[in-house]
């Protein structure tokens, strides 16, 4: 009796325990699903964990700017690269022109240096015919100034004192006669006359001859004509006596003159009194005898 409470107790607890697991089946079935969950949430080497990144607002507006940067970045490449492309035409050209530029300088270097060298040739051809040619105008110039000297000596008046002789009179009073003539071919107008005798302790005379006086014939009557001639006389100072006079005895004349076409002329005339000859020589040379 004992033993069949025994079983039937046993029974009861068996019966007790599979309910119990019955309903405890679900519960321990949903762990271990949610081990397995976790475990496959954590990856293994069979199945490895993945991970998804959503990305947030932020990322997308950034990687928008970067998509749009490099698109700018594409552009700004590309026009570079066309810059540099054109640079390198231009560059190019440059080249070429300035290899042509060279080629002419070059040949303009060359033509100066000829065109200088026939320059300097001409130039010293021309330097020598100039001094050949100055040197026929200089003949030209010196035969046409001579002609001019010859016409202007020829076309003016010559004056000049001649016939110059003493005159002693016994009664009468002495002097010594001469004669004005224009020995040119044009008139002479006289400005100033200077004449006298004079005595003197030396060889030449101590002072030129005084200016003639208001009434004096050629102070009258001052222009000769061509070849025109007069006769004149000039008498002694007082005390001087030309013949007995033991000092010497000058008489001088100094004639200024102009023409119709010149001016400026001048003649003097000197003569010492010759004691031996009785008569009045030249005297002086040129110093006291010219004609300008």
């Amino acid at each position: 009796m004992l033993t069949v409470w025994r079983t039937v107790v046993l029974l009861g607890v068996v019966l007790l325990c599979g309910v119990s697991s019955s309903k405890e089946h679900p519960n321990t079935k949903a762990a271990e699903t949610g081990k397995n969950s976790e475990a496959e949430q954590r990856g293994s080497d069979s199945n490895p964990l993945t991970i998804k990144i959503l990305p947030s607002q932020d990322a997308e507006s950034n990687a928008a700017r970067e998509e749009q940067y490099k698109k700018e970045k594409v552009v700004q490449d590309q026009k570079l690269v066309d810059a540099t492309e054109e640079l390198r035409n231009s560059t190019e050209s440059l080249v070429i022109v300035t290899a042509i530029l060279a080629f002419f300088t070059a040949l303009l270097w060359v033509a100066t240096f000829i065109q200088a060298r026939v320059t300097k040739k001409t130039a010293d051809q021309q330097a020598k015919d100039m001094q050949v040619s100055l040197g026929i105008a200089k003949q030209s110039a010196d035969a046409a100034s001579a002609t001019a000297r010859t016409l202007v000596s020829s076309q003016r008046p010559y004056i000049y004192v001649v016939k110059v002789s003493h005159v002693e009179h016994e009664i009468l009073d002495s002097y010594t006669q001469y004669t004005i003539v224009n020995y040119g071919e044009l008139p002479a107008i006289i400005e100033k006359l200077q004449v006298g005798i004079s005595t003197s302790q030396g060889a030449e005379p101590d002072d030129p001859p005084i200016f003639a006086t208001f009434d004096h014939p050629v102070v009258l009557s001052p222009v000769f004509l061509p070849s025109e001639d007069r006769e004149l006389r000039e008498f002694p100072p007082g005390g001087i006596s030309v013949t007995r006079e033991t000092r010497e005895v000058f008489f001088q004349v100094i004639i200024r003159y102009n023409g119709p076409i010149t001016t400026g002329h001048e003649s003097a005339f000197c003569w010492r009194f010759d004691k031996t000859s009785k008569n009045f020589v030249p005297f002086g040379g040129d110093k006291y005898s010219y004609t300008k």
